[in-house]
C-alpha cells in the first residue's frame, strides 16, 4: 500500500517523517480498562463470550466485563434510547496476524477495505497489519499486529494473543484541540497526525465527527459515552469540554 493511500484510508495523516522503531519487547499497555455502552446486551455477551470466545471476568444484569491481556473490555447497558457503537483496535503479536486471520474468520465475517476489497490491511506508514470485524452492536473491532514492537510469539493463535486495547475511538469536531488538551494533561504526542494522539501502548483515533469510519466506510464516527482509565500520569479526571468521553488515570 502506498504512503498517499494509506494517508488518506487511515483518516489523512499528515506527518511525512517514518516513525521510530520502538525497542520494547511487548510494549506497555495505555488503557487499563474502556467502558462501551450497548442496547444489545445480552447479544453482546453471547458474541464475545460465545462466538469469540472472550475471557468473562464477571457479568450482571446490567454490564459484563471481559478480559483483554493486561486490560478490560467492559460493555454496560445503555439507559438512552440510542445505539451506541465505537472503534476500538486490539493489540496481538507481530509476526501472529496471519494465523489472528484465520481464527477470527472462523469464528465471524471479516470487514472489507472499501477502496480494495481486502480483509487484511497493511499500513506501510506505521508498518502493521490490521485485521477488522463487527460486533452486533455495530462496534467496529480491530486486531493489529506492530511491527515497530518485538512481541512475537510462538504456537497457533489464540484468545490468549490478545495482548490488550491498542486503540479507543473518540471523534470530536477539532482533532488538533482535542490533541493539545491531551498534550497538556498527559503528556501524550500525535502520531503521525493529529488524530491519533499517543504511541504504539495506547491511541486515542480522533476523527472529525461524521467522518466515515475505515475500513468499511459506511458508519459515521459519531459520538457516544466512553469511560477510559488510562495508566498515565497526571490528573485524575479529563473532560474535554461537553464531550461524554470520561479519561481518568489508574488508582
Amino acid at each position: 500500500m502506498s504512503f498517499p493511500v494509506l494517508l488518506a484510508m487511515h483518516y489523512d495523516a499528515q506527518s511525512k517523517d517514518p516513525l521510530s522503531k520502538n525497542t520494547n519487547q511487548k510494549g506497555s499497555c495505555r488503557f487499563k480498562e474502556i467502558v462501551l455502552y450497548t442496547s444489545k446486551l445480552e447479544e453482546q455477551f453471547k458474541f464475545y463470550s460465545g462466538v469469540l470466545g472472550f475471557s468473562v471476568i464477571s457479568k450482571t444484569s446490567t454490564h459484563f466485563e471481559l478480559k483483554v491481556g493486561d486490560s478490560v473490555l467492559k460493555f454496560k447497558e445503555s439507559k438512552s434510547n440510542s445505539n451506541p457503537f465505537y472503534h476500538y483496535a486490539i493489540k496481538i503479536p507481530s509476526n501472529k496476524y496471519l494465523k489472528a486471520k484465520k481464527w477470527l474468520e472462523e469464528k465471524t465475517e471479516l470487514l472489507l477495505d472499501a477502496e480494495t476489497g481486502d480483509d487484511l490491511l497493511y499500513f506501510e506508514f506505521w508498518d502493521a497489519h490490521a485485521i477488522y470485524f463487527k460486533d452486533p452492536s455495530g462496534n467496529i473491532g480491530e486486531l493489529i499486529a506492530r511491527h515497530t514492537l518485538k512481541n512475537d510469539s510462538i504456537g497457533k493463535f489464540d484468545i490468549d494473543d490478545l495482548q490488550c486495547i491498542s486503540e479507543i475511538g473518540t471523534p470530536v469536531a477539532d482533532p488538533h484541540n482535542f490533541a493539545s488538551e491531551l498534550k497538556i494533561t498527559y503528556g501524550l504526542n500525535t502520531y503521525g497526525s493529529s488524530m491519533f494522539i499517543g504511541d504504539e501502548s495506547g491511541l486515542f483515533v480522533a476523527p472529525t465527527i461524521d467522518r466515515l469510519w475505515f475500513p468499511e466506510k459506511k458508519q459515521k464516527a459519531l459520538v457516544y459515552p466512553v469511560d477510559i482509565q488510562i495508566n498515565e500520569k497526571g490528573k485524575k479526571m479529563f473532560q474535554y469540554k461537553n464531550y461524554p468521553y470520561k479519561i481518568f488515570n489508574q488508582e
